[in-house]
């Protein structure tokens, strides 16, 4: 006799939900006209140097959310003003950010309809574009696929500053008795330094427990804050009950000098981000002449650890299975076959040059200026 006021009660729930939902959505709609309504309503007095009808002035706008976390991402933001200062003498560079909007799991339809109602609006906002620039052939596919915006969308790779790792010497490791295996990473839940940790296990446990301390495992990243701190710590608790403690080593905020002094000592560099968009911490690690072990999607799978001369530039795994067995494949060879590797790796990171960065963001861009 309760079922059908149950199911019926269920049903509303459900109901009102779904419609809160379009209601946000039109309400998102709403104020993003009424904001950009008011925005430009402001532009006089909020950019004074502008002149209503003046076809002559371009200003530029460049939206970043975190533009002093010193990564990866942050160098591209300041590379690409910099390529158009030297282009532009005279511009105004405004930023924005975004809020932190708060994503409901409690009902995957509820959280499906959302995902849709967003992912339409962004499709909206992006198909408005001019020019679109995306920095790996990953981050094109998405994009092209939501934006729709195939035909103005370019490729640009990274500026990647490799220089003082490339200046690194590249001796022969024949006879070396121990071999490390170094990680550079901010410690942020994305980056999935516990897949490093339990990887680095199950190799050991492959391994003699005689000949164990012969290998290292390096975490190398900065950490920002407390949040970062106690990341930091749980890995240590992880590494603690793997039982690799004596064989891990964390190093934090380390300075550029010793970030240097590890690669070059490395027999292996890390990384386990799944589907990152392009990955310059993987361009240095080869460029510092380790053997890339990167994750198997995104941006190191796509553009960066492919084949360069017709031969390998490194290695990609995705679990803590394949990350083994690609260490111990790796530590397998003769120093000759991964001295191979190492040149080519690095040969190849050329095409991530500041100069190829700055040519190829500039030829993107050039439409705006005409």
């Amino acid at each position: 006799m309760h079922v059908m006021p149950l199911v019926f009660f269920y049903s509303m729930a459900l109901s009102l939900l779904l419609w809160g939902i379009v209601f946000l959505v039109v309400l998102l709609a709403t104020v993003t006209v009424l904001l950009r309504i008011w925005v430009r309503s402001c532009a006089k007095s909020l950019l004074p140097h502008l002149k209503e009808g003046d076809k002559d002035v371009l200003v530029v706008g460049f939206f970043h959310p975190y533009c002093n976390a010193g990564g990866g991402g942050e160098r591209v933001l300041w590379c690409a003003v910099r390529a158009l200062q030297e282009k532009v003498t005279d511009q105004t560079a405004t930023y924005n950010n975004r809020a932190i909007i708060a994503r409901s799991p409690i009902l995957s339809t509820v959280k499906i309809a959302y995902y849709r109602a967003f992912a339409f609006i962004y499709g909206l906002a992006g198909s408005c574009c001019d020019v679109v620039m995306v920095n790996s052939s990953w981050t094109h596919g998405h994009v092209v696929s939501i934006w729709g915006a195939r035909e103005c969308t370019h490729k640009v790779f990274p500026p990647c500053d490799v220089k003082e790792f490339m200046n690194l010497p590249m001796k022969s490791d024949a006879g070396k008795t121990q071999h490390s295996i170094v990680s550079v990473a901010q410690f942020r839940p994305e980056k999935d330094h516990p897949l490093q940790l339990r990887a680095f296990h199950e190799f050991l446990k492959g391994v003699p427990q005689d000949k164990r301390r012969n290998y290292k495992l390096v975490l190398i990243g900065g950490v920002r804050n407390h949040g970062d701190a106690d990341r930091v710590d749980g890995l240590k608790r992880l590494a603690e009950k793997l039982e690799v403690t004596q064989y891990t080593e964390f190093r934090l905020n380390v300075p550029f000098s010793e970030l240097k002094q590890s690669l070059s000592e490395a027999t292996i560099g890390l990384h386990t981000m799944w589907n990152e968009h392009f990955g310059i911490g993987v361009v240095e690690c080869m460029a510092a002449g380790t053997i890339i072990l990167a994750h198997d999607s995104g941006g190191p799978k796509m553009d960066i650890v492919v084949e360069h001369n017709g031969s390998r530039t490194g290695f990609l795994a995705h679990d803590e299975k394949t990350y083994a067995d690609a260490i111990k494949t790796i530590l397998s060879m003769s120093s000759e076959e991964r001295m191979e590797i190492r040149r080519n790796g690095r040969d190849s990171v050329s095409r991530f040059s500041d100069q190829e960065f700055q040519t190829t963001f500039l030829n993107a861009s050039e439409s705006l200026f005409r």
